[in-house]
């Protein structure tokens, strides 16, 4: 029996702990660390110190932490002899000099200032061994031998300390020169880049295809295979370039063949991905994969690369440009491997079309509802949350077409498209329609399903029943059917890199799925509806029809009991402006209208509620409540509205009998 062992999509975690948050990657081994473990640091590291990017300009963004981040099994150091002796000897030799400036006055006012009947010679030196207070108190202030030897050791103790100083800052020089070799080969230290970019753009696409046959059944596929590609748009930049040629001044290097690290690209979420290939990458292999921390990991990618592959960092700035091309393609599988066995075209399309006839007079038109299945996108209800304010994010159908034929049809009129007429081989004529630019409105929601219900078209005949209804959808939803949920940006020095305009943000980015839908729909199969309204039993309660009141019915509507429950949801209210009755009597007239639909499955039924009457703001006066189920019904649906009419009447009864006092 052959076994397949692939992949599973996970979070990129910390390598101790296991938590999903974070914080660096030693920038060594790509080990990722939390900041509870990382990154690590030198005992003592007071004294001591990393010299491995010493002499680079560091400090700017993206390279804003000048120190590489380290692992537990990469930190490294060396003592910092800067603080240990060099320091340390300038202060020594500092004060020498203050003292040997001070021993040196006061020798010499003894010189200048001794007594005239001084011995001096070796009768002097006698006179002092035998006794020494042989001159004290003779004459008041004057240097007799026993200062002058005094103030000559001193002068020879300040030299002492001056010697000492300049001794130790000589051998803490000689200690503090760096080991090339050392630093580059045993501990893989590689030029580090700090590419900038505008924004980081991940898309993915998915064919679908959906077909109700002339038998009656219906369809959904994805089509291929659902693919993806990561373009983080790098540019290098002027201190990229000078730090090449500071790198090849610290490390003595000749020639350009020289490798670059450009930090880490690391997926965020659950991604079910697998890397098919990867273009712009050097094929020089840069380190030792026995180095790397898990090299073949599909969230978390290297970015190294060869200066020697870049005419912009060797200086030739006129012959290209500063871009650095790297793009990631891949394939979406593991995801759906389980429900789908391996095969995406037993899975159904994320995209369903539902077309509905109806009937005015002669002419039918032909309703098109397109529904998206959010559960495809797990993180796609947090992107819609700013689509009001954010238009690039909601959910798009870039381009709609339907391709008809004259004889089926008649001919199709229709607002707000393109409509294209030709003639085949045999004459027949035949239409293309087309909308552009379309967007979903979030409010258009049941459950795990958005709609869109903007196509309409009517034809001047009726429609042939043999007919079939082809066209295709192009859908642009700003989220990833993969489950990546965002691109965390880290430095070639291991640290995170955020946006630039604002420190609590990522780098921007955009993340796009592309369905592509063609469809082929049998409308012999298609019901015929009718257009029904049916009325609910009105309602009459003492008091006017204030804006308080009206609160009270919509906070009955929005309770769980009937909003998540039985789907019932309200889309608008309007309001007549309130007219001045009598003005003695303060009495006024309002007049309100409350629109919403309640969803049975993915069928929806229209209600139409209308609240008006006079009073004196609530003390006085009448209310009365009428309202209606409008909806388009066949003989499956029928039983749907009378189930609507019900629920909306049990609704406003319980409103109005729960009405607390005002």
């Amino acid at each position: 029996m052959e076994v397949t062992i692939r992949p599973k999509g996970s979070q990129t975690r910390c390598h101790k702990c296991g938590t999903h948050e974070v914080d660096s990657i030693c920038h060594h081994c790509g080990r990722p660390m939390c900041s509870k473990h990382g990154p690590i640091k030198p005992t003592l590291r007071w004294f001591t110190e990393n010299r491995e990017f010493k002499k680079l300009t560091l400090g700017t963004w993206p390279l804003s932490v000048a120190d590489g981040a380290h692992c537990e099994y990469h930190v490294h150091s060396t003592l910092n002899y800067r603080r240990l002796m060099i320091v340390p000897g300038a202060l020594i030799g500092l004060a020498g000099i203050v003292l040997l400036i001070l021993s040196t006055i006061k020798l010499g006012y003894c010189v200048f200032d001794r007594p005239s009947d001084l011995l001096v010679g070796a009768q002097g030196w006698a006179d002092v061994l035998r006794d020494p207070q042989i001159y004290a108190g003779v004459e008041e202030d004057l240097c007799y031998m026993p200062s002058v030897i005094n103030r000559t050791l001193g002068l020879l103790q300040a030299l002492a300390v001056l010697i000492l100083g300049i001794g130790v800052m000589v051998f803490g020089r000689r200690f503090n020169i760096e080991n090339i070799d050392s630093d580059m080969k045993v501990r893989g230290v590689t030029l580090p880049v700090g590419p900038i970019t505008n924004g980081i753009r991940i898309v993915e696409n998915v064919h679908a295809h959906i077909l109700v046959g002339e038998n009656g059944i219906a369809t959904s596929a994805i089509v291929g295979e659902i693919q993806g590609g990561l373009t983080p748009s790098f540019y290098f930049t002027q201190q990229d370039l000078h730090r090449v040629k500071e790198y090849k001044s610290k490390y003595h290097i000749n020639g350009d063949d020289l490798a670059f690290q450009g930090g880490y690209l690391v997926l965020k979420g659950d991604p079910h991905i697998r890397i098919v290939s990867e273009n712009g990458k050097s094929n020089k292999q840069f380190i030792d994969p026995s180095m790397l921390y898990r090299p073949n990991a599909t969230n978390l990618f290297r970015l190294d690369g060869q200066v020697n592959d870049h005419d912009y960092l060797l200086g030739r700035a006129g012959k290209s440009n500063s871009a650095w091309q790297r793009t990631w393609t891949y394939k979406v599988e593991d995801r759906f491997l389980e429900r789908s066995g391996g095969d995406t075209s037993t899975l159904g399309s994320p995209v369903w079309i539902l077309p509905v006839l109806v009937e005015r007079g002669k002419t039918k038109v032909l309703a098109l509802s397109v529904q998206l299945n959010t559960d495809f996108f797990p993180y796609l209800d947090s992107v819609l949350e700013k689509a009001d304010l954010q238009p690039e994010k909601k959910v798009w159908i870039e381009n709609a077409k339907l391709y008809l034929n004259h004889r089926d049809f008649g001919h199709p009129r229709v607002t707000g498209a393109i409509v294209s007429e030709s003639i085949d081989e045999k004459k027949n004529r035949n239409y293309e329609i087309e909308w552009h630019g379309m967007f979903f409105n979030a409010e258009n929601r049941s459950g795990n399903t958005l709609r869109f219900d903007g196509f309409n078209v009517s034809f001047d005949k009726e429609i042939s029943l043999e007919a079939h209804l082809r066209g295709t959808l192009l859908l642009r939803v700003p989220s990833l059917i993969s489950t990546i949920e965002n691109v965390q940006y880290y430095s070639a020095l291991g640290h995170r890199v955020y946006s630039r305009q604002n420190r609590h943000n990522d780098v921007p980015q955009v993340q796009l799925t592309y369905i592509h839908v063609d469809f082929d729909i049998a409308l012999a199969k298609i019901s015929f509806p009718n257009l029904v309204s049916v009325p609910c039993a009105a309602i009459e309660m003492p008091g006017a029809p204030t804006p308080w009141r009206l609160n009270h019915i919509l906070k009955t509507f929005h309770s769980g009991k009937y909003s998540h429950k039985k789907q019932i949801f309200i889309n608008s209210v309007e309001e007549s402006q309130p007219q001045l009755g009598d003005e003695k009597s303060q009495t006024g007239r309002w007049h309100w209208q409350i629109f919403g639909k309640q969803y049975h499955d993915l069928t929806p039924i229209s209600f139409h509620i209308v609240m008006y009457g006079s009073g004196d703001q609530g003390q006085k006066g009448q209310t009365r409540i009428e309202a209606s189920i409008n909806a388009t019904v066949d003989e499956n649906t029928v039983a749907l509205v009378e189930k609507t009419k019900e629920d909306i009447e049990d609704i406003l009864k319980e409103a109005m009998s729960t009405e607390p006092m005002h």
